[in-house]
This record gives C-alpha cells, structure tokens and sequence, in this order.
C-alpha cells in the first residue's frame, strides 16, 4: 500500500512546486488524516498526518533517528489550528525498514479513538522503534549469524517444501518473541545450530523446552563448519528471490521477519562468513528429556540460561529427518 502510493507519487511530474504531494491512506479516520506522502524538489519519502493542534501534546519529545527524521509543521496558527507531523526518510539505504515502520506506525496509530490518544500512540510506537533500531544499528554476533543461517535452512529447507509461502513465512514465530522458533500445527520447532564437533547446545530461557500443554516440541540440531560458500546475505536473497516468484504477497512478512531477527542489509559487507550444515538431527522433547522444568525450579528462580549434552539427547532421536513424516500439520 505505501510503496505503491509512494511510486504513484513519485510518477506524477504534474508539478514542479516545492512541497508535499500527498495521496491519503485511511480515509475512514476521523479527526486525524494520514498521507503518503514525496516531498519536492528532493523526492524523499514522507508519512504525515494532520491534526488539530488541541491534539498535540504541548511538550512533546521528537525521537530522532539515523536515515529518517521527524519534525511539526503548523498548518493553521493558534490554540484552534492545524498542525502536521512528518516522518520522513532522508537516506535510501534505510527505505526497507522506513517502509515497515510507516506501515506500522500508522496502522496502530489509525485503530484509536480519538485524535489525541492517536498522537500519544504514534509517538509512543516510535519511541519503541527508536530503541529497535539503536539495537539493530549493531550487526548481528557471529553466533547470532550462524543461529539464523539454521532458522533460516530450516524454513527454506524443511517448511517451505510442504507449507504454501505464506503460511510457511508465518510459521516462522521465533522473531516475533515466541518460545520456539516455528509453531506447526500440533508441533513446535525450535532449531539450534551448534559447531561441528560441539557436545552442547545453549537453551536461552525455561519456556524454550518447557512443556507446551497439548503440544509437542522438536528439537533440531544442525552441525555448523565455516567451510561453506553460502554467507547468510546469499541466503536471504535466495529466499527473497523464491518468495516473490511463488507469492510475492508474503515477501512484506518475510522482510518483517528478518528484520525483527536483527538482520538488515546495511550490514551485507559484514557478514562475510561462509556457512555450511553437516549433519541435521531430530528429538523428540518429552518426558524424561535433558532439560528444566519450570514446574521443577526452586521457588524464587524466575529464569535461567543453561547448556545440554547431545549425548544425553541420543535417545530420543527421531530416525527419519524428513520432517514431513512426523510433523502433525493440522
């Protein structure tokens, strides 16, 4: 939607006025109207929304961001004027992820009630996209690196052969804050990816083996070398590529996914590492498994961080690792 009202503007040479060309997006909003917006003569992108000036806070603290800045601009003077708020981006590199956190924004924004509880939401979800991004201004870990190269083959190698695109992209949950990284139907996932050659693997928090009521968890385990030819931006642009040939419609989820993973292009120069998977293995996590259990943590213990043996793991391997045969799908 964005894009294309920012392409539509971007193709309407109708004008050579210095300004806003706006088209606006959520006419059914009341009291508050939100535009894509191209500003001339620079052509940089802009999200505004105009309001009534009672609707602005009378102290306001703009959050100021690398790439797109935000700043007010009166329309109409006075305690009964107009005031517009314009988000803009100023350097292209940052275009994918204005583009997620415009649609965001506003959406959120637009589901409010009344014009000022629609501002205070608006500048409260930049405020929280302010401190994502100052996390995301750092490149991932090198094992942070490896960790979503194995979510990442999993998706492309295991889910997308038996799920349609869209529904295998939303089967990825671990970057939206889930406790295991892909929830299948009756069965969860959760993929960890250990150097070849390691006897452990790392569990981040109690809930990430925990027993989920009525569901099952998997436990992948891929063997990492650095010996490959694959980096990981090699990996997402495939990705990316078969996405958008077999359901371009999902790529948007996509983007949002990785993005929330921590991984975004500005730091493709980075991430020179080639990775390679050696060995795949399957567990069944249940009874008896190698694991806490938070109903068996001394009271008082409200989290935990801890390793597990692979040999410990052995029996419970599943023999096949095709995941079609044992995944219930619905």
């Amino acid at each position: 939607m964005w894009q294309s009202a920012w392409n539509y503007l971007k193709d309407d040479h109708g004008t050579e006025k210095k300004g806003w060309l706006c088209r606006r997006i959520y006419p059914e909003s009341e009291g508050l109207d939100i535009y894509a917006a191209k500003r001339n003569p620079d052509d940089n992108k802009g999200l505004l929304i105009e309001t009534h000036s009672a609707a602005i806070p009378k102290i306001m603290d703009y959050p100021q961001f690398a790439g797109f800045e935000l700043y007010p601009e009166a329309l109409k003077p006075g305690p009964n004027g107009k005031v517009r708020l314009c988000l803009v981006l100023k350097e292209e590199q940052y275009a994918d992820i204005f583009g997620t956190l415009v649609d965001d924004v506003a959406k959120t924004t637009v589901e409010k009630d009344s014009p000022s509880q629609a501002i205070r939401t608006f500048m409260a979800r930049l405020h929280a996209w302010r401190q994502f991004l100052g996390r995301l201004a750092q490149a991932l870990t090198p094992n942070a690196q490896q960790g979503l190269f194995g979510e990442l083959i999993f998706l492309s190698e295991m889910i997308l052969p038996h799920l349609a695109v869209n529904d295998g992209v939303k089967a990825w949950v671990g970057p939206e804050g889930a406790p295991r990284d892909f929830a299948l139907g009756r069965d969860e996932v959760e993929v960890k990816t250990v150097k070849l050659g390691k006897r452990n693997f790392s569990v981040s928090n109690l809930e990430q083996l925990n027993d989920p009521g009525d569901l099952r968890i998997i436990l992948c385990i891929y063997h990492h070398e650095n010996t490959g030819s694959v980096t990981l931006p090699d990996l997402v642009k495939k990705l990316r590529g078969r996405i958008q040939k077999e359901d371009p419609s999902a790529l948007d989820l996509f983007e949002n996914k990785i993005l929330k993973a921590g991984y975004h292009d500005i730091h493709e120069n980075v991430y020179t590492s080639n990775h390679q998977l050696s060995k795949t293995s399957l567990f069944l996590v249940k009874e008896n498994f190698p694991r806490l259990i938070r109903t068996d943590i001394p009271q008082g213990v409200q989290e935990a961080r801890y390793d597990v043996d692979l040999l410990a793991c052995e029996p419970f391997r599943l023999e096949t690792i095709n995941i079609k045969e044992f995944i219930r799908w619905s």
